[in-house]
């Protein structure tokens, strides 16, 4: 997937490693996020999943972080806009809720 300089700036601004970015992108859950993007997240029943698929030195690293990113990616051409901390209000407008 291609990274705009952009996400690429945010994520190293915010200390989202690369890593985090792809579990997230590879497992997470997409929704619309309107302007022709997509929002890609953990849930946490996708974390106990990733528990047993991810090798576990991953899961040791990065388990306390996952739940807490979310990535925006172009849906025209599959480019990753940006990556950052999620936090309750972002869900509450786009509503969803996370359980």
């Amino acid at each position: 997937m291609k990274t705009t300089k952009h996400a690429s700036r945010q994520a190293q601004k915010r200390g989202i490693e690369d890593k985090l970015s792809e579990l997230v992108l590879e497992y997470g859950d997409d929704f619309k996020a309107g302007r022709n993007c997509r929002i890609f997240r953990i849930s946490r029943t996708e974390a106990k999943f990733l528990k047993t698929e991810c090798p576990p030195m991953l899961w040791r690293r990065y388990r306390d972080k996952l739940l807490k990113v979310a990535s925006v990616v172009d849906r025209a051409d599959d480019t990753l806009i940006t990556t950052m901390h999620r936090y309750r209000p972002l869900w509450k407008r786009f509503g969803h809720r996370d359980r």
